[in-house]
């Protein structure tokens, strides 16, 4: 009788490993997910920060170019 016991403690002891797994595995399928979503957005988010930084280059010279356009103006308007 003994040995029942000892026989019925191994197989709840497999089973709840067993549902264990299934948990675990899972989880690893829904991690794995989780980190390809995670790398498409850091690609999408460095494609973004190269758009910006040219957007801002192109800023910045139309900036620096306002004192020329000025003086031209200025320039022109009194020979006028």
């Amino acid at each position: 009788m003994p040995d029942m016991k000892l026989d019925d403690r191994v197989r709840d002891s497999e089973r709840r490993v067993g549902e264990l797994e299934g948990s675990f595995q899972f989880l690893s399928k829904q991690l794995s997910g989780v980190h390809k979503s995670v790398l498409e957005i850091q690609s999408e988010f460095g494609e973004l920060r190269s758009e910006m930084g040219d957007f801002r280059l192109e800023v910045n010279q139309r900036f620096d170019a306002i004192p020329e356009i000025v003086a031209s103006a200025v320039a022109g308007a009194l020979r006028s």
